[in-house]
């Protein structure tokens, strides 16, 4: 009995370790070169740009929406037993700052650690974008953004381009892995140029659109660095104008196995090994000496 109760707490002990690893969602961008400077300020006219910026049109945004795994609620015989979530929890961006033409702004949503094991933020920097949801539980769900986008003009026979440093990435031993690759897709009036997981559970795009009937020519580049580079050009006699768009997403899902489901198991940690191998050596020492009781027995038997 003895020996059951070891080998029973070391088992518990390596399942329970699996049961609360933890999970990472993350989605980032951060601006190329010197930030936004390749457009001139607005206000005059200035040869030596492209374009212009227009003025007043700097738009933030950042959210945060997060829920814990409580448990599963049993289903029919046969059937799917029904995941069952806590409050849900929401953030957004306050205290927006434009700063200089020359940077995104700042602004920050965050839903900390201290009131659910299911958080993350989402925040805008002058020159960067980060998006994450982290769970330290047993499961959870949870989406985040972070989004910049600003109004331009490009003059007669120019172009611009706008490019920076996308990051995707997902730690999650709950949940598939990582699939990234770049996607682009444009039309007379728009382009968007992404780097996203297959599922996309988290993503970054840079995209660009021009306003009425104008049109123009769009181009893209990529590396396996994660750059991202969208190009505009105006082969037109006049100038036109558009928005430039950025934005980093996670939308997040991870959840342990039911009773009638099979999930794999994530891999141990180091730690988890140690322990149950510790665990083991005792299960070994405890049969050893139950083995070495009924060796000293057997003489004093045998001369009844």
């Amino acid at each position: 009995m003895r020996l059951k109760i070891c080998a029973l707490a070391v088992l518990a002990f390596g399942v329970s370790s699996l049961a609360h690893a933890s999970a990472s969602y993350t989605a980032g961008f951060s601006l190329a070169g010197d930030g936004l400077t390749g457009l001139s300020a607005g206000g005059s006219p200035d040869p030596t740009y492209p374009g212009s910026w227009i003025s007043g049109t700097n738009r933030l945004g950042a959210q945060v929406n997060t829920q814990d795994f409580l448990g599963y609620t049993a289903g029919p015989v046969g059937g799917t037993d029904t995941p069952t979530w806590g409050n849900a929890k929401y953030a957004e961006g306050l205290h927006t700052s434009s700063g200089p033409s020359s940077r995104m702004g700042e602004t920050t949503a965050t839903l900390s650690s201290g009131f659910s094991s299911t958080y993350g933020n989402g925040s805008v920097s002058y020159t960067s974008l980060s998006t994450a949801i982290r769970m330290q539980g047993e499961g959870g769900q949870g989406t985040s953004n972070a989004t910049w986008q600003r109004d331009f003009s490009l003059n007669a026979h120019s172009s611009f381009t706008f490019s920076g440093l996308a990051t995707v990435g997902i730690t999650d031993p709950l949940s598939a892995p990582l699939d990234a690759s770049t996607t682009f897709s444009s039309g007379q009036t728009f382009a968007s140029l992404s780097l996203a997981d297959a599922a996309d559970r988290v993503r970054t795009s840079i995209s660009a659109s021009l306003f009425g009937l104008s049109s123009g020519l769009f181009s893209y580049a990529t590396d396996p660095s994660g750059l991202l580079s969208l190009t505009i050009t105006n082969n037109l006699d006049t100038a036109i104008s558009g928005t430039l768009k950025a934005g980093s997403y996670v939308n997040a899902l991870s959840l342990p196995g039911s009773g009638s489901l099979s999930v794999a198991s994530p891999v141990p940690e180091p730690s988890t090994y140690l322990t149950m191998l510790l665990g083991l050596g005792i299960v070994g020492a405890v049969a050893r000496k139950k083995l070495q009781g009924q060796a000293s027995l057997a003489p004093s038997l045998a001369g009844c």
